[in-house]
């Protein structure tokens, strides 16, 4: 197979594989088309400050796995039916992987973002998920204002499972427009509750629980993709530039938590820590949570994102 000598190594030593073998121009932009014929996504997507005023629920704001997304509502085959996608996800999570969730993700300007949102963004103890100011129409896609340091499992808590996550960027994505950050081998200590034990080493250095881990930048061009496990480190900066960073997210569980077959597997017996998470969060009342990671907090804290 193309690569996979260095996908299996970037894979069990990184936690993170920058895949080559772009999805083509054509298929990226169409599905572009697509999202700007249904969503006219500017300044006009957000709520006034009456009309959130009004309904200041977190809940069933956000794209779920299996209703309110447009990630449902297009032809994703180009992606799911790729063959090469499909034998580099065999390798890493195993036969009969199963999608849980698809969605898109808007990392959306600074210069669009009301100023009222702001405030209330720094009252709300810095969250960055914007789909609560959104218009409901517009609420088919996941808005981000950065996003801090954390990894994936945290929305899966008491639960046992080995996923990665697949991101695509469906346009170019430079220094400017919210490029992910990914700390490698920070899988190392398996799962630990938010916010992460995390301080600014230098400019691509962090350091998390007294260890010094490389930040890795992702910058790509329309059709790039990423994989990364579900114990990794990752966040956005806020989106500086003139044009939304538009990608797809998708989050693929292993069949057999208990398999010790696949890359995940083999990546699982590396860490030095848990393996599920008990609790989430130790900044929030979980009891008060419904769903999504990011919700409403007990004190007001900075972000996490360490530029």
């Amino acid at each position: 197979m193309e690569n996979y000598k260095k996908i299996k190594t970037d894979f069990l030593n990184l936690g993170i594989v920058d895949i080559k073998n772009k999805f083509k121009n054509k298929d990226c932009l169409h599905i572009l088309t697509l999202l700007n014929k249904n969503f006219s996504l500017g300044k006009n997507i957000f709520k006034t400050e009456n009309e959130y005023l009004k309904s200041q629920s977190n809940i069933g704001v956000n794209p779920e796995a299996k209703k309110n997304n447009f990630a449902l509502d297009v032809d994703l085959d180009f992606i799911e039916k790729n063959v090469y996608l499909k034998k580099t996800l065999t390798k890493i999570l195993g036969k009969n992987y199963k999608i849980i969730l698809k969605k898109f993700v808007v990392q959306v300007p600074e210069k669009w973002i009301p100023a009222w949102i702001k405030r209330k963004i720094k009252q709300k103890n810095n969250n960055p998920n914007l789909n609560a100011y959104v218009l409901k129409k517009y609420q088919k896609l996941t808005y981000f204002r950065g996003v801090d340091y954390h990894m994936d499992l945290v929305e899966h808590k008491k639960e046992k499972v080995k996923f990665i996550t697949l991101y695509i960027y469906l346009n170019k994505v430079g220094k400017s427009n919210s490029p992910l950050n990914v700390i490698e081998k920070s899988f190392k200590f398996g799962a630990t509750k938010f916010p992460h034990n995390l301080k600014k080493h230098s400019k691509n250095k962090i350091i998390y629980n007294n260890n010094i881990f490389k930040k890795r930048i992702l910058i790509g061009g329309i059709g790039s993709f990423y994989i990364w496990s579900c114990l990794s480190l990752h966040g956005a900066e806020k989106n500086k530039s003139d044009v939304p960073r538009i990608s797809l997210r998708y989050k693929i569980k292993s069949k057999n938590f208990n398999s010790r077959n696949s890359l995940i597997d083999k990546l699982f017996t590396k860490i030095d820590g848990n393996d599920y998470l008990d609790k989430a969060r130790t900044d929030v009342d979980e009891k008060n949570i419904k769903k999504g990671w990011l919700t409403q907090k007990r004190k007001v804290r900075k972000s996490l994102i360490l530029n």
